[in-house]
């Protein structure tokens, strides 16, 4: 049997016409060369009982053996939204989004920060705070010289959640809420939990 992970990779751009260039960049864990063609595809019917896949090789410079290096692919998207005046010395903030998580077993993970390590090493108040998960997957918020707070109920793999986190300076409260949006057979996980820390000078705990 051929092992098919062996080898991932993808073309770019994804549609050309006759006559435009095409790359192909393949990457492999395992293998240092392979054996590549490009075929048409004529039909692609997965059905065992079917007419199954049909293709043919149209003969190209690229066809034969190619090499091959590691080249890690993380999967996901991330956005990076410029520094603003509106966002320095907030005395509170709500942050919350839907979450599919898919691999919670890969220790701590961000989902929405506003952090740096100089920031975050200041007791002036929420300079720098973090919404993400902790290394057991439950949802966490650190807001720097105030406090933290995590829920107990660890998330589930790709199963949709709402989850969310706010900071109210005035009272000192840091809480995170997570919402299971399929609560059939025992996968709900909904869970919230507050803290109430002193917050920077000035303010006052209720």
């Amino acid at each position: 049997m051929i092992d098919t992970n062996s080898v991932l990779g993808y073309a770019w751009p994804l549609i050309v016409s006759p006559g435009e260039p095409i790359g192909f960049h393949l990457s492999s864990a395992t293998l240092t060369q392979a054996e590549a063609t490009v075929v048409r595809v004529r039909l692609a019917d997965p059905d065992p009982n079917g007419p199954g896949l049909q293709v043919t090789e149209p003969g190209t410079p690229i066809d034969g053996p190619v090499a091959l290096r590691h080249q890690p692919i993380h999967p996901g998207s991330c956005a990076i939204v410029p520094a603003a005046p509106v966002l320095t010395g907030l005395r509170g903030f709500s942050v919350g989004c839907f979450l599919w998580p898919t691999r919670l077993e890969a220790g701590a993970q961000t989902i929405l920060a506003r952090w740096c390590d100089d920031a975050a090493s200041r007791d002036d108040g929420p300079g720098a705070w973090r919404f993400g998960l902790t290394t057991d997957g439950c949802l966490e918020l650190v807001v720097s010289g105030v406090g933290r707070v995590a829920t107990t109920r660890r998330l589930l793999e790709r199963e949709w959640v709402f989850v969310g986190a706010s900071y109210d300076a005035t009272s000192g409260s840091l809480s995170v809420v997570q919402v299971s949006l399929d609560t059939q057979a025992g996968r709900d996980r909904s869970d919230m939990a507050t803290v109430r820390s002193p917050s920077w000078p000035g303010s006052t705990r209720p």
